[in-house]
């Protein structure tokens, strides 16, 4: 299968950083975003498409930042790329999304989308550095719920909620959760920053021991995944 790829590779996902502009200021944050900083148009984005439209493997699009809704005119990239016949999905803190955004993102044919939720309440709000944050993304979780999408869980493990896995994925169970990620801090961005948040080597092997009993528990009905790296 690897060899058929390297002669004819299929692109599956795209993934656009459409801003670097984000609500919160993450300890982790691979970006080292803020509220301030740059952004793609539309016409960067429809330029870039227009290359990969015909392609016979058409990739999903997934829309990143940052935090893809602090975008000026988020909705209307949205819209682009399922006017150019993409799926398209995104990553999120869910901060920004109540039942009235999470209609609207029904509406803009969004397919996917995948929230942070980096343990519990108290470990979230503190690596977020935000008071808050994690009611706000329970909140946005629900409303999408709501609006019909199985939003994917992504959790970051470090070394102030490594403790938190079977809690989580109890939280994560109860609230019907169907597919959950968690990953390791990836040493980029401003997580250089804070080297006291990354996993030891031990550590590391537990998270991937405690995703493998996961995946193949019978009677988990979650899907639990590992991360890009």
């Amino acid at each position: 299968h690897r060899e058929d790829l390297k002669q004819s590779p299929r692109l599956r996902w795209l993934f656009f950083e459409i801003t670097d502009r984000c609500n919160l200021r993450c300890r982790h944050c691979g970006s080292s975003c803020t509220t301030e900083g740059q952004a793609l148009t539309i016409d960067d984005v429809e330029r870039t498409l227009k290359t990969v439209q015909q392609s016979p493997y058409k990739p999903t699009i997934c829309l990143t930042g940052g935090e893809p809704m602090m975008h000026p005119d988020f909705f209307g990239i949205a819209c682009r790329v399922k006017e150019m016949g993409f799926n398209w999905g995104m990553t999120t803190n869910a901060t920004l999304i109540d039942d009235i955004a999470a209609e609207k993102l029904r509406k803009a044919g969004m397919s996917t989308v995948s929230v942070s939720l980096d343990g519990m309440e108290k470990s979230h709000d503190s690596l977020r550095q935000k008071e808050g944050a994690w009611r706000l993304a329970l909140r946005g979780i629900e409303s999408l719920q709501k609006a019909g999408f199985e939003p994917q869980v992504t959790t970051v493990l470090h070394q102030g909620n490594f403790d938190e896995l079977e809690p989580m994925y109890k939280l994560l169970r109860g609230m019907g959760i169907t597919s959950w990620r968690p990953i390791n801090v990836e040493p980029i961005g401003r997580a250089c920053e804070s080297s006291d948040l990354l996993l030891t080597a031990d550590q590391f092997r537990q998270l991937l021991s405690y995703i493998s009993e996961k995946r193949f528990d019978p009677d988990n009905p979650m899907e639990v995944t590992f991360g890009c790296s």
